[in-house]
């Protein structure tokens, strides 16, 4: 009898230590298999992070690789800007028959767009004596072109600065209308208008380069 209770005892405890051991094991091979899902979890998210980072610092060279060449294009641009410009300078300060026919083209232009019986012309100093000269003939070509009167004369109080490329300014005996027809505002119009084509002859169509308006207001 009590080899038999020993002997049940013994298969209890074997029952109980299999169990036990099978339990773990299970229990074992689950914590294992969520720390593996765990780590691979924060594996694939390092990765994404480290994707995302790089992929950020591609965009960021990118942009800066591009930005270095606008930047470029803008000086050549403004190069070529300033090269017109100091040829303007030269050209309408020597006083040459060309700048003189500009000067009268601009004197007629500014009197047919006023279209005022009294007009008043501010000019150069160093202007005054070649404007005096075509006064008349300004006066006639107006008259021909309106059929209307026109009395055309210098402000002699004021005249534009010598420092300036030439040019007119063009006023009613009110100053209620002003035309503006120097050089230099003619020039800022024309590059205004011309900065397009300028870019696209030098860096082809599809290249967007900063105006360079942006960089000096």
């Amino acid at each position: 009898m009590l080899a038999f209770i020993r002997q049940e005892a013994c298969e209890k405890i074997n029952e109980i230590e299999t169990r036990t051991e099978e339990d773990f094991s299970l229990a074992k091979g689950k914590y294992v298999q969520n720390e593996r899902l765990k780590i691979m979890q924060r594996y694939k998210k390092e990765e994404k992070k480290e994707l995302v980072a790089q992929k950020r610092e591609l965009s960021r060279l990118e942009n800066a690789s591009r930005l270095k060449v606008l930047f470029r294009c803008r000086e050549i641009v403004d190069d070529i800007i300033e090269e017109a410009r100091r040829n303007l300078s030269q050209f309408s300060h020597h006083g040459t028959e060309v700048y003189q026919k500009m000067l009268k083209s601009l004197i007629l232009e500014g009197i047919l767009m006023i279209l005022e019986s009294q007009v008043i012309l501010t000019i150069r100093a160093k202007d005054k004596t070649f404007v005096n000269s075509i006064l008349d003939e300004c006066v006639k070509t107006y008259v021909e072109e309106t059929g209307k009167p026109l009395e055309l004369r210098l402000d002699k109080r004021f005249y534009l600065n010598e420092n300036e490329n030439g040019g007119v300014k063009l006023r009613d005996r009110r100053s209620r209308l002003i035309i503006d027809n120097t050089l230099n505002t003619r020039f800022n119009l024309i590059i205004t208008k011309m900065q397009p084509h300028i870019r696209a002859t030098l860096f082809g169509q599809d290249t967007r380069i900063i105006s360079v308006s942006n960089f000096r207001d």
